[in-house]
């Protein structure tokens, strides 16, 4: 059983979730550790867990034609895993990969289940999980459809530069959809 710890804590408040509910939570809930580029979720299984990342990076990606396509970070304090996979319960098309040594605590799919069941305000905390996920695909389908490779650029720096000290080049770059001879041009070009 995971003793309570700042990143619960705060997943607690945030969400609404009471004591008894908090307990159920913890009581199946285990602390597992990744190492540096270990593949947590292969493509073709089926997500088994949803993660708490209380430390490390993560990437999600998919494989197109040989050519690895990051279209996700997670790192201290997110929700992690492949939330389709997990949801529905299908064979994930993604990888998720640990970057760095990667501390976290995971549900299983069956546990969560019946979680919700039992307690509404974990189903209410799934529900805004849910939101949250959709509300960040539809700004990034907005950035990558609409921006310029400069404006997804400077929105990124914006939003998201201290990801420079925690992920390679290469990846944020594919992340972006952009070489990476872009992205180090425009690092070297563009101050934020």
């Amino acid at each position: 059983m995971i003793q309570n710890n700042p990143f619960l804590e705060s997943f607690y408040k945030n969400f609404g979730i009471p004591a008894e509910a908090q307990q159920a939570l913890l009581r199946d809930a285990e602390e597992v550790q990744f190492s540096r580029m270990e593949i947590i979720t292969w493509e073709g299984n089926t997500e088994q867990y949803m993660y708490f990342v209380l430390s490390g990076t993560q990437r999600s990606y998919y494989v197109h034609h040989d050519k690895e396509i990051t279209f996700m970070f997670s790192y201290e304090g997110d929700v992690s895993g492949i939330p389709e996979s997990f949801l529905l319960q299908k064979p994930s098309e993604y990888y998720l990969q640990a970057l760095t040594p990667s501390k976290m605590i995971r549900i299983h799919h069956n546990t969560f289940q019946q979680l919700i069941e039992n307690y509404p305000s974990i189903a209410k905390a799934k529900s805004q999980m849910v939101e949250f996920v959709l509300e960040g695909l539809l700004k990034r389908q907005k950035e990558l459809l609409c921006f310029t490779a400069e404006e997804r650029f400077r929105a990124f720096m914006k939003r998201s530069a201290h990801m420079l000290q925690k992920v390679p080049q290469k990846y944020l770059a594919s992340y972006l959809g952009i070489s990476q001879e872009t992205f180090s041009r425009f690092m070297q070009s563009i101050k934020i």
